[in-house]
């Protein structure tokens, strides 16, 4: 009898056939291997002892470039011998005005001295300036603006900020010397943005573009702001 071939083992089941990488593909995977692998990036703002202690030192220039700049317009604009509601609003304004700015030194002052301590010899000097330009403004403040405003009520309400004096000036430099990189401005309704940060009345150190509106999440669109700037939102 013929002998029947002995039956071979039916090959593997295989399925589709996978289409070829083309050389862009194979870029475009790497690259995602890449930003998946990448390392986590490092948190913004100041992160050594020596950046946080310049970040303070910065806050609490720009308060006080606001405060001179409040103080001595108040001390140029013309006015009686006593205040006037009728006639000084100008001047009532920065008195307002510089009362916000200077409640607002000394925290930022006391902040700026805290642990850790400035390390550098330039923020030390700073540091130092810092301290003078505010005593000067208080005994400014107590010695004349405050008697001249006794028994009129000054009070803030929206307005520009205090741009400097020379026509001009490229890069603005604050009490101590040091370029202006921040801003101080006073913050009556609403929330600042970017940051959502929410108005109470007071000073605010905020970057050189701002805006103000309602309390929800930020959508105004920044403009430049000046020391001293006040704002506001109304609904209406």
């Amino acid at each position: 009898m013929p002998v029947r071939p002995s039956a071979q083992p039916a090959p593997p089941a295989r399925g589709p056939r996978r289409p070829a990488l083309t050389p862009a593909a194979l870029v475009l995977c790497l690259l995602v291997a890449l930003l998946l692998h990448r390392a986590p990036a490092r948190a913004a703002g100041p992160r050594s002892a020596a950046e946080r202690g310049a970040q303070r030192v910065a806050e609490a220039e720009a308060v006080a470039l606001a405060l001179a700049r409040a103080q001595n317009r108040w001390s140029a604009l013309p006015r009686g011998p006593r205040c006037s509601a009728a006639r000084d609003a100008e001047a009532l304004l920065e008195v307002a005005r510089a009362r916000a700015l200077l409640e607002a030194l000394p925290p930022r002052l006391a902040r700026a001295a805290e642990a850790p301590a400035p390390e550098t010899p330039e923020l030390e000097r700073r540091l130092r300036a810092l301290r003078a330009a505010a005593a000067n403004a208080a005994a400014l403040q107590a010695e004349h603006i405050e008697p001249w405003a006794k028994g009129c009520a000054a009070r803030l309400h929206p307005a520009p900020g205090l741009g400097p004096p020379e026509p001009g000036v490229v890069v603005e430099r604050g009490p101590t010397g040091a370029p202006v990189e921040l801003i101080a401005i006073i913050a009556l309704q609403g929330m600042i943005c970017p940051g959502a940060l929410p108005a109470q009345g007071g000073a605010l150190v905020v970057p050189p573009e701002v805006c103000v509106q309602a309390p929800e999440p930020c959508g105004c669109v920044a403009r430049p702001v000046q020391p001293g700037e006040v704002l506001g939102w109304s609904a209406r």
